[in-house]
């Protein structure tokens, strides 16, 4: 997990309190996902992830969910982000999850981010691999049938 300034997750939203309901629209203009890539910034999406994992332990509603999603964006807005990354966002989320009485369902969202985790592993490798299988080839000479020896 990323660093966060070392105040707990309940002293950094208990000096924040009034800063949640006084949030911007988008608190961000835009986020880096893996790839590198800058998209704008979805508050909306953090509290879909909450509420999924809510959802899938029946531990809280909806109304929970946009309470965790504002304080995870008051401990990213106080933790001074100016380019927040998909993953930091994702590290606060964990955090807040865990620091919740919702123990289901913090463990739900850490399995579910280990499992994509390893799927996009799995998928770069699979890619990887093709790739180099095809590029590595050192026979070029076309046979009887170009469609036997390889194709993408």
């Amino acid at each position: 997990m990323a660093a966060l300034p070392a105040q707990s997750i309940d002293e950094r939203t208990r000096t924040s309190s009034t800063a949640a309901s006084l949030l911007p629209a988008p608190v961000f203009a835009s986020i880096r996902k893996r790839d590198g890539s800058q998209v704008p910034f979805d508050p909306k999406r953090i509290e879909r992830a909450i509420a999924l994992a809510g959802q899938a332990t029946n531990e809280f509603d909806e109304q929970e969910a946009r309470r965790l999603a504002r304080r995870v964006l008051v401990i990213a807005t106080a933790g001074g982000m100016e380019h927040p990354t998909v993953e930091s966002i994702q590290d606060i989320v964990e955090e807040v999850l865990i620091a919740s009485p919702h123990r289901r369902s913090a463990r739900a969202y850490i399995v579910y981010r280990e499992q994509h985790r390893t799927l996009r592993e799995i998928r770069n490798a699979y890619q990887t691999g093709l790739v180099d299988t095809y590029l590595n080839k050192t026979d070029w000479q076309v046979s009887e049938n170009a469609n036997m020896a390889f194709s993408l």
